[in-house]
């Protein structure tokens, strides 16, 4: 304690040299190191002046020149390119002295100017390069102008320079005489140190004193039996403020307070432990019985056997607890997934990752379920999982909703038909493909427009009338609008709209489908044209035939040599009789049991109700729905018929006609067109492609029967 003050004296001495030589070498660094910033400004500002004078000069005596046909054009346009590219150079140096941070701190204004200047100053020189191989006269004027600008930028600098020279005179002047507010600030200093040391050495007598008496006070508090130990404040601030043998003596008291505090918490402890373990063994019990009646629960081990499976599990499953205890839980795989699914998630286990995803298991009897799956896996000290945890939900009548779903979407996608989907606000939410292909706009010009932008003013205003009626009574509604695509060309459509309700009964959407009956309504009248004169050939070759008994062999003979060139489905009905068609019909189940065709046909519908005709006498039928699909088919397959559209996608029934022809051993196969139009002038093209003959559509089974017939029976 005697010596405490000699060496605080001594440290005080040494602290205020020490702090007294540091300000000093302190504010001698800063004030250099300021100095040096300012002098780089001032020389970075002056050498930008500097070489934007030398540019102005430069690029003003080539512009001259080349006015006064001293210089010639290149020699311009290369000074001019020099300049510009240096300036641009500059750009960067005199955004690094306006933003530099003492310039920026002291004069934010100044350092703003200074840029602004310079950029005008650029921006005219740059004006000026632009138009002096055009206007000459006017790239002087701006090389004027910037030279103003040029002025201004100097200016700026000086002014900035005189301001950087103004502070680092008054830094030099503040700085002549640093000791003398160092002297002072010395002397207070160690008058204060020494009253310091004066008052610590008082302090730590008393607090000696004080230190035994909280000892005394302190050990006779402990010694009372029975009775929880108090705080003991003094005994804690000694403690932590204390050194040597006093410090010891209150560690040693403090640990004797805290081993009797600790006796007392610790019987305290073990009895509330008791009762909170009851507890929540208790409402674990409730936890585990609330989890098996919501979730399906299984727990594996570390040699992935089930130890546990609730009573859903075993529900779901078709196994007892008996039958799945013991066994892995491959006892219930599916085969639907991958083994790197598999392997996956055993990984992700073993790493201690939660895993989670939809697994499909097999039932004991045989049945497919889907759970939505969580397996937590339970990490001991070694890092390694003892045990998992596996909880699911059935998700079975979900995927199977999703199946569905994902079948509807892609028999609305696939679909010949244009279907649109609106919202009850006529906002368009969806088409299909066959909406994009008819109508020529995309989906995307499609979404959230009103299908009004597709009618035609040709449409009947009546119609509109009726379906704005029909859409206020929440009826269904169907007629034939007149429809315009994207390129402005038309077409007639049949439309079914039907609203879409949910279980109270709200509209909210609407499904329009439509189909595209222009081609249809065409050959209907052409058809109608057709029969209308055949029947009036017919009448008149039947009034030949009345006029002329004696021709008649001759006359029956012409009439079937000319309805042998016409359509199948006017001249079958004429040549056949019942009679004649049961016999056409058991003629080709015989021949049907070593008779293969080839039916091709773009549309769906036809297709599958051609092919319904041909099975039902026994006939084996490959199909195909377009031209390039019968070609391939066709050089693996020697067909003995071929009934193919004429009108298809990707390759139509003439070339592919053409193209089964040329192949080694199909020269001879016989094809059948299928069309609605026999009696057009795409007939001769028929004819050069190889067709043997008609089949008209829509097919009727009598006539196609008998064609059929007819060609198998020459093969």
């Amino acid at each position: 304690m005697f010596l405490l003050p000699v060496l605080l004296a001594m440290a005080l001495a040494v602290l205020i040299n020490f702090f007294s030589l540091h300000s000093l070498r302190q504010q001698d660094t800063s004030s250099v190191a300021l100095q040096a910033q300012d002098i780089e400004a001032l020389s970075a500002a002056a050498r930008l002046s500097e070489q934007m004078a030398q540019i102005q000069a430069g690029v003003e005596y080539a512009l001259q020149g080349t006015v006064a046909g001293k210089v010639s054009d290149a020699r311009l346009y290369q000074v001019q390119s020099k300049a510009v590219d240096t300036l641009a150079e500059m750009a960067e140096r005199v955004k690094a002295v306006s933003n530099a941070p003492r310039l920026k701190e002291a004069y934010p204004q100044d350092a703003r100017l200074l840029l602004e200047h310079f950029e005008k100053y650029r921006n005219f020189v740059i004006m000026s390069a632009d138009i002096a191989a055009v206007e000459p006269v006017a790239a002087v004027d701006y090389l004027a102008q910037a030279r103003d600008r040029l002025n201004e930028f100097s200016t700026q600098a000086n002014h900035l320079t005189a301001l950087l020279a103004g502070r680092t005179l008054k830094r030099n002047n503040e700085g002549k005489h640093p000791f003398d507010s160092i002297y002072n600030r010395v002397a207070l200093f160690g008058a204060i140190g020494a009253a310091a040391i004066l008052l610590l050495s008082l302090f730590f007598a008393r607090r000696i004193s004080s230190w035994m008496i909280a000892i005394a006070s302190g050990l006779q508090a402990l010694s009372k039996p029975g009775v929880t130990p108090p705080e003991l404040p003094e005994i804690e601030r000694m403690h932590s403020g204390g050194t040597g043998a006093f410090q010891n003596i209150a560690g040693a008291l403090l640990q004797l307070r805290n081993a009797i505090t600790l006796r007392a918490k610790a019987e305290k402890y073990l009895r509330d432990s008791e009762a909170k373990a009851q507890q929540v063994l208790s409402e674990l019990k409730y936890q585990k019985y609330a989890l098996d009646q919501h979730s399906i629960v299984a727990i594996t081990n570390a040699d992935s056997k089930i130890t546990y499976a609730n009573e859903k599990f075993c529900e779901i499953s078709g196994y007892t607890q008996q039958q799945l205890i013991g066994q892995n839980p491959r006892l219930l795989k599916s085969g639907i997934h991958t083994e790197k699914f598999y392997r996956d998630m055993y990984q992700a286990l073993v790493r201690g990752e939660i895993w989670r995803g939809e697994i499909c298991n097999l039932s004991k009897d045989g049945e497919y379920f889907w759970l939505q799956t969580s397996i937590i896996p339970f990490m001991d000290t070694k890092g390694k999982p003892p045990q998992y945890i596996a909880m699911y939900t059935d998700i079975s009548e979900r995927k199977a909703t999703e199946s569905k779903l994902r079948k509807v979407s892609l028999a609305v996608e696939q679909s010949s038909g244009c279907v649109i989907i609106t919202n009850p606000a006529n906002e368009i939410e969806y088409v299909n493909e066959a909406f994009v292909n008819a109508s020529g706009y995309s989906r995307e010009e499609a979404m959230g427009r009103n299908p009004s932008f597709l009618y035609s003013p040709k449409t009947p205003q009546q119609t509109f009338l009726l379906l704005e009626d029909a859409m206020n009574k929440g009826e269904s509604w169907k007629d034939e609008f007149i429809h315009r695509r994207k390129d402005g060309s038309e077409y007639l459509q049949f439309s079914i709209i039907t609203p879409i309700r949910q279980t109270g009964g709200t509209i909210t959407y609407y499904v329009v489908v439509n189909e595209d009956i222009t081609e249809k309504t065409r050959k209907s009248e052409e058809m109608t044209r057709h029969r209308q004169q055949l029947e009036k050939q017919v009448e008149s070759l039947t009034a030949q035939l009345a006029e002329a008994r004696a021709a008649a062999e001759a006359a029956n003979q012409a009439k079937d040599a000319f309805l042998a060139n016409i359509n199948h489905e006017i001249r079958a009905p004429m040549a056949t009789s019942s009679t004649d068609i049961e016999y056409v019909k058991a003629e080709l189940r015989q021949l049907a049991q070593g008779a293969h065709i080839l039916l091709v046909d773009g549309d769906n519908i036809n297709l599958a109700v051609a092919k319904d005709i041909l099975r039902q006498v026994g006939l084996t039928v490959d199909t195909a729905v377009n031209g390039l699909q019968a070609v391939e088919m066709s050089r693996n397959m020697d067909y003995h018929l071929i009934i193919m559209a004429v009108k298809m996608p990707e390759m139509d029934g003439l070339e592919a006609a053409r193209i089964i022809h040329g192949m080694a051993g199909r020269t001879t196969t016989p094809i059948l067109a299928m069309t609605t139009d026999v009696f057009d002038e795409d007939m001769p093209a028929c004819l050069q492609a190889g067709i043997s003959d008609f089949v008209a559509k829509p097919v009727e089974p009598d006539a196609l029967y008998t064609v059929i017939l007819k060609w198998l029976s020459a093969a």
